[in-house]
């Protein structure tokens, strides 16, 4: 069992599957990073805006492949979470991986605000976003990275 350190070079990106890229308008006033979770914009008229998801998302997009402009309706690059396309990142902070986790229904995510990344919460198997496929790091590593994929429930379908 190791304790892996964590730091912002650990954001979430594609591990592995037909990955995509999409571009689409940046939502007002954002100021997320690479690896962010991203959804749709909420305003009226502009559903297809890209904005940062809120805490315990019900519908994510995909993961920001660029940080945001800050610039409303600058194009934003974000890798599409779709089926069949897995993606890889760590654990929330002392997280402990085990191999149970493979067979559970599903977790959280959590943003984790001094990395400024966002993290697969372990604790959290009320508000399901991900389900893990498989551990990179050893059974037994505290904040260990994860391949995971987005649970149908919450991806959202893309524009165009």
């Amino acid at each position: 069992m190791a304790t892996r350190t964590v730091t912002s070079a650990d954001y979430m990106r594609p591990y592995r599957g037909p990955v995509r890229v999409k571009n689409g308008p940046e939502d007002a006033s954002e100021t997320f990073v690479l690896g962010a979770l991203v959804t749709f914009g909420a305003a009226a008229g502009h559903e297809d805006r890209i904005a940062e998801c809120g805490s315990d998302p019900t519908k994510v997009a995909g993961v920001a492949a660029q940080a945001s402009s800050g610039t409303t309706d600058a194009p934003v690059g974000y890798w599409i979470a779709e089926a069949g396309v897995e993606f890889i990142g760590v654990v929330q902070d002392t997280g402990t991986l085990d191999q149970t986790q493979l067979t559970a229904a599903g977790y959280g995510v959590v943003y984790d605000s001094t990395n400024k990344i966002w993290r697969v919460d372990l604790s959290d198997t009320t508000n399901k976003v991900v389900h893990i496929t498989e551990l990179i790091d050893n059974d037994g590593d505290v904040n260990g990275r994860v391949a995971f994929q987005f649970l149908a429930a919450v991806r959202q379908p893309f524009a165009g």
